[in-house]
C-alpha cells in the first residue's frame, strides 16, 4: 500500500510538467493544390517588363554563365494553370531539386550609366507591397529576403561561395554559406560572398544553428547569435528560437563571424549577426498558425499573406528609416486583427549602398532559397500589389453623418455616433501622386456598410462619382440603386488561429478612367439612411468598415470605410386616433398618440 501512495504522489508531482511539455497536435487537414492557390490569388499588377527574374546565375570565379539554374520565373495571367493574375515563382515546390535559389529585381534600364526605370529612389519616400504564398508545408523552405542593392552584378546579384551561387541558409542574400553545407578548409569572406552594397530584411523560416565539429563537418550555423562583447549594441544576442525577421548589411564585414574547429586543418564555418528588432514565431508558409477541423480542406485564399515595405528618406545626413508590415490584411483588403500582424521600423545607413554619390537610385527585389538540412522543397510565389516607381496612388475614406454634421476619416480614433434615420454619406477618394506610367483604366469595387438603407432619390440615384476626363475637365457620373449587387467580404475569425468566414453585402462596380498626371483623382460619394436592428429597448450597433478595392493594369490597392456606431435612441411619435377629423369653425382639435424615446 505504501508503494501505491508514493506512486500516486509521483503522478501528482509530474502532472504540471506533463501539461507543460505536452506535444502540439497537428491538424490532419488537407491542403489545396498549387493550381487552386493560383486561381484564388489576390489581384496584382500586370508585370509587363517591370521586373527581371534571372534564368541562370553565373559562377563569378569560372565565368560559367549557366552555373546554377534559377528557380524563379514569371507566370503571366493566362499561362498554363493560371488565369488570375501575374505571379512570380521564387521557389518551385514541384521540383525535385533540393537546393534552390530564386530572385527578381525591379527592371533598371541603364543608358550611359543613368538608371531610368523601375528603380528604388533613396531620396524619396517609397512603398512596395506584395502577396506571398509560402507553400502548404509547415516544415517548408528556408526563407526569403527583401533587398535594396547597388551591387555591380545588377540582377545577377545573389549569395555565393568562392564564386559559386549558394542556396540554403543564405536565403540568396547572405555570404558565409557553402554549396554543400560542409565546413571548408579555405577561409571564406562572408562579406564578399553576400550581395554587395546592400541592406536586407530576412524572413527566415529556420534557425540554422548546427555547428561544425570533428564528428559532423556541417556548415549550417548562420543563425547562431554568438555572444561577443565587441558587437554593437543593436545586434541581437542569443534570442533566435524559431522563424524570425531581422536585418543587416550582407556586404559588410561586421555582419559575419568566423568559427573553426580542428586547429591543424582549420575547418571554417560562419554565422551572421542579426540586427534588432527580431520577431519570433512569424508565419511564412501558407497555412501554419491557422487551425481547421480534421479532414477539412484549407481555403486556398488563406494561403496568401500580405507584406508591405515602407521607406522614409533621411531629413539630413545618411540615416533613413525602413519598415515592414506583415500579415496585416486578407486578400480582399479586410484588416486582420492586430495580434496577427508583425511590424517594425529601424534605421539604416544609405551610405552603405551609395557611398557619397549624388545618385540615390538603387535596385529593389526579393531573393529566396531552400536546401539547408532541415528545410524541404516547397513553393514560394509572389503577386506584386505596388511597385515604388511605376504608379503611386493614394486612397482615402470618410464617413459622414450629414444630419449631425459629424465625420470620421479612415485611421481616426474618433468614435462616430449616428442615430436611426440619420443621413449617412460615404466618400472614397483616389488620387494619382506620381510614377513613370499611367494607371490604366481602374475598376473600383465598392462594398457598402451594413445597417444603412440605400434607397436613393425619386430616380433611384444613391450617389455619384466625379473624375478628371482625358481633356482635363471634371466629369460626374451618377450611381443608381439598380447598380447595386452582392459583394463578398471577409469576416475575421474570433481568434488569430481561426479561419475567416465570408458573407455578402451590397456594393457596386464603377469604372474610373486611367490616371497619369499628378492631380488626377476620383471621388465616389454614396448616400443612405442609418437603420439599426429592430429593438424595443435602447441598443448600440457597431458597424464595421467594408473594403473598396481598385484594380488596374499598373495599380492595385484597397481602402476600408471607417467604422461607426448607430444608436436607436431617437424620438418616435405615433398617433392613436384619426389624423382626419371634421371640424366646425371655433372647434378644438384633439390628436392622441404615443411619444417614445
Amino acid at each position: 500500500m505504501k508503494k501505491r501512495i508514493e506512486f500516486l504522489y509521483l503522478i501528482i508531482f509530474l502532472l504540471p510538467f506533463i501539461q507543460l511539455f505536452k506535444p502540439t497536435m497537428v491538424q490532419a487537414y488537407s491542403v489545396p493544390d498549387r493550381t487552386s492557390v493560383y486561381e484564388h490569388a489576390p489581384k496584382g499588377m500586370k508585370l509587363n517588363d517591370f521586373v527581371t527574374a534571372p534564368e541562370y546565375y553565373t559562377n563569378t570565379k569560372t565565368n560559367d554563365t549557366t552555373a546554377f539554374k534559377s528557380s524563379s520565373k514569371i507566370i503571366r495571367a493566362g499561362d498554363s494553370n493560371n488565369d488570375s493574375t501575374d505571379i512570380i515563382q521564387l521557389l518551385d515546390g514541384s521540383s525535385t531539386q533540393k537546393k534552390q535559389i530564386g530572385s527578381f529585381w525591379g527592371t533598371v534600364k541603364d543608358s550611359n550609366g543613368n538608371k531610368t526605370y523601375n528603380y528604388f529612389d533613396l531620396s524619396k519616400p517609397q512603398e512596395i507591397s506584395v502577396w506571398f504564398y509560402g507553400g502548404s508545408k509547415v516544415d517548408g523552405y528556408d526563407g526569403f529576403a527583401f533587398v535594396l542593392q547597388n551591387d555591380d552584378l545588377g540582377d545577377q546579384a545573389i549569395s555565393r561561395s568562392n564564386g559559386a551561387p549558394t542556396a540554403g541558409e543564405t536565403l540568396g542574400v547572405w555570404g558565409g554559406g557553402t554549396p554543400d553545407n560542409k565546413t571548408t578548409t579555405t577561409k571564406l569572406s562572408g562579406a564578399s560572398d553576400g550581395i554587395q552594397k546592400s541592406v536586407a530584411i530576412e524572413f527566415d523560416h529556420y534557425v540554422n544553428k548546427t555547428a561544425g565539429s570533428f564528428s559532423n563537418s556541417v556548415n549550417d550555423y548562420l543563425d547562431y547569435d554568438k555572444f561577443s562583447l565587441s558587437n554593437p549594441g543593436n545586434i541581437v544576442m542569443n534570442q533566435l528560437k524559431t522563424s524570425h525577421i531581422a536585418w543587416n548589411y550582407p556586404g559588410d564585414t561586421a555582419t559575419y563571424m568566423e568559427n573553426s574547429y580542428n586547429l591543424i586543418l582549420n575547418n571554417y564555418f560562419y554565422n551572421i549577426t542579426h540586427r534588432g528588432p527580431v520577431q519570433n514565431n512569424s508565419y511564412f508558409t501558407g497555412y501554419d498558425g491557422l487551425e481547421v477541423a480534421n479532414s477539412e480542406t484549407q481555403d486556398p485564399r488563406n494561403g496568401w499573406r500580405h507584406l508591405k515595405i515602407t521607406y522614409t528618406p533621411p531629413t539630413s545626413g545618411t540615416t533613413a528609416r525602413l519598415s515592414y508590415l506583415i500579415n496585416d490584411k486578407f486578400p480582399d483588403g479586410t484588416d486582420k486583427m492586430q495580434t496577427s500582424q508583425d511590424s517594425k521600423t529601424f534605421s539604416i545607413d544609405i551610405s552603405k549602398l551609395v557611398g557619397t554619390s549624388d545618385d540615390k537610385k538603387v535596385r529593389w527585389g526579393f531573393t529566396a532559397s531552400t536546401g539547408s538540412p532541415e528545410s524541404s522543397i516547397a513553393d514560394l510565389d509572389m503577386v506584386i500589389e505596388k511597385m515604388p516607381s511605376i504608379v503611386d496612388m493614394k486612397g482615402t475614406s470618410q464617413i459622414t453623418d450629414v444630419t449631425k454634421n459629424s465625420s470620421k476619416t479612415l485611421g481616426s480614433t474618433k468614435e462616430l455616433h449616428t442615430s436611426d434615420g440619420d443621413e449617412i454619406k460615404l466618400e472614397q477618394k483616389l488620387a494619382y501622386s506620381g510614377g513613370i506610367s499611367e494607371s490604366g483604366e481602374i475598376t473600383a469595387t465598392v462594398g457598402l456598410p451594413e445597417y444603412v438603407e440605400y434607397n436613393g432619390d425619386a430616380n433611384g440615384v444613391i450617389g455619384k462619382m466625379t473624375y478628371q476626363d482625358e481633356d482635363g475637365t471634371t466629369k460626374t457620373k451618377e450611381i443608381n440603386k439598380s447598380d447595386l449587387k452582392d459583394v463578398t467580404i471577409t469576416i475575421p475569425g474570433k481568434y488569430e488561429t481561426d479561419p475567416p468566414s465570408y458573407k455578402t453585402v451590397k456594393g457596386f462596380d464603377v469604372t474610373i478612367p486611367s490616371m497619369n498626371a499628378i492631380g488626377d483623382n476620383s471621388n465616389i460619394e454614396v448616400y443612405g439612411t442609418a437603420k439599426g436592428p429592430e429593438s424595443s429597448t435602447p441598443i448600440t450597433t457597431s458597424v464595421s468598415g467594408i473594403n473598396t478595392s481598385y484594380q488596374a493594369d499598373n495599380y492595385t490597392g484597397d481602402t476600408m470605410s471607417p467604422d461607426f456606431v448607430i444608436d436607436n435612441e431617437v424620438l418616435h411619435i405615433e398617433n392613436t386616433n384619426s389624423l382626419s377629423q371634421e371640424l366646425n369653425l371655433g372647434d378644438e382639435v384633439h390628436f392622441q398618440g404615443n411619444i417614445l424615446i
